[in-house]
């Protein structure tokens, strides 16, 4: 399973305070309106049945919420002119998120099925929710970030910054659970989602993204992949298609 989002830029792992300059306001009051609307769509997910996976899609993707869709792209508009303040914020709401389910949702479950409330299958209902939980946020950060990448300027990210969002969006794309990825929907919607974001990243970034793969693929290029390790690799050659070649225009590179 992807673990979230790897090292933090900001440790306490908190969705930022009120403004504190003037320049502030604005992340702000669009950060507040988006965290609300993605913490409802969250507690929507988390109230569905367990007999069956609903798909993320179905509950957040694009095109289903203008508003929703909407303040992704005001994000995306701030983070041209402060870029750093708008990806803290999206993956330390993202860390928020690390805590347990709340009593709340486990309650609701144990009173529509209550076999959940006997003896380990408690723990599983903990469990199962859990990582329902975890799935939702990486994905709403995942679409977060790409509103973002999408209309930056290639110098917008800053050599620190950009480095940093490379390295753990490399980090969580490359060692998915890959057998969870085979049996459940949501997870490869995710990994697809981490390798989307790559491409957006190689955007701006082409020649440090894509070493990264050329390294991570080394051992395909000299014959060296053990039979066993095949769908590893695979699932790295098929993150590429998110990665454009571009010739033209020159400042592209």
């Amino acid at each position: 399973m992807f673990s979230g989002d790897g090292p933090s830029m900001e440790e306490d792992g908190k969705v930022p305070s009120g403004p504190k300059m003037p320049s502030d306001y604005a992340l702000y009051a669009v950060f507040i309106r988006f965290s609300t609307l993605a913490e409802a769509k969250m507690t929507a997910f988390l109230h569905e049945t367990l007999d069956h996976e609903p798909l993320l899609t179905n509950f957040m993707g694009p095109s289903l919420d203008p508003k929703f869709d909407d303040l992704m792209s005001s994000l995306g508009k701030i983070a041209q002119e402060h870029p750093k303040p708008v990806i803290d914020s999206i993956r330390c709401w993202r860390r928020s998120h690390n805590e347990n389910v709340s009593p709340n949702i486990l309650k609701h479950h144990a009173s529509q099925s209550p076999l959940w409330t006997r003896g380990a299958r408690v723990q599983e209902l903990f469990t199962l929710l859990n990582e329902r939980k975890l799935l939702t946020s990486i994905y709403i950060m995942c679409r977060a970030l790409i509103a973002v990448l999408s209309i930056l300027s290639k110098d917008a990210l800053g050599d620190t910054l950009g480095f940093t969002l490379e390295e753990t969006t490399f980090e969580q794309f490359k060692r998915p659970d890959l057998k969870l990825v085979a049996q459940s929907a949501n997870h490869r919607l995710n990994a697809e989602l981490y390798a989307m974001l790559l491409g957006h990243l190689a955007n701006v970034r082409f020649v440090s993204v894509t070493d990264r793969f050329l390294c991570e693929l080394e051992p395909v290029m000299n014959g060296q992949v053990a039979k066993y390790l095949d769908t590893k690799y695979k699932h790295l050659v098929k993150g590429l298609r998110h990665i454009q070649l571009r010739v033209w225009p020159p400042e592209a590179f």
